[in-house]
């Protein structure tokens, strides 16, 4: 399955936000914003990835973002390691992973996203009932 991440804004001091196209779906995404691909501080770098099913509580429960300075577990000759898609409302609850909601969102004067539960149970719904034995995350900035 092709899935596809446009970011549309990328605001210092409150992060990325983009919306993901999933199977004829819409998900809306937070990350924290750019600092130079640093581990477990920065979003992650426009490209392209392939997904693979990784462990973040104990069983297959997630996925992984794989490819270019990613790896799915610390390994040399990567900059970053266990970048997933998990439950996150704002970016201050992420450390390099993608959270994913059903819609933008204001917490406190700061930006998130809505209902980050739900959406990722329904990016996860999506994945597993898929036949794909390969799922592709393509990573565009602002248009790009």
């Amino acid at each position: 399955m092709k899935i596809r991440l446009e970011r549309f804004a990328q605001v210092p001091g409150m992060g990325t936000y983009g919306c993901l196209h999933i199977a004829g779906e819409r998900l809306f995404t937070v990350e924290r914003e750019w600092l130079d691909n640093v581990a477990f501080s920065s979003c992650i770098a426009t490209g392209d990835y392939v997904l693979k099913k990784h462990k973040y509580r104990g069983d297959f429960d997630t996925f992984a973002i794989v490819g270019g300075t990613v790896s799915q577990y610390q390994q040399e000759g990567y900059e970053r390691f266990a970048c997933v898609f998990h439950v996150a409302n704002k970016p201050e609850e992420l450390c390099g992973c993608i959270g994913l909601g059903l819609s933008p969102a204001v917490f406190n004067k700061k930006w998130g996203v809505a209902n980050s539960a739900v959406a990722t149970e329904r990016f996860l719904e999506i994945l597993w009932a898929s036949d794909d034995d390969v799922h592709t995350l393509e990573i565009t900035s602002l248009g790009g």
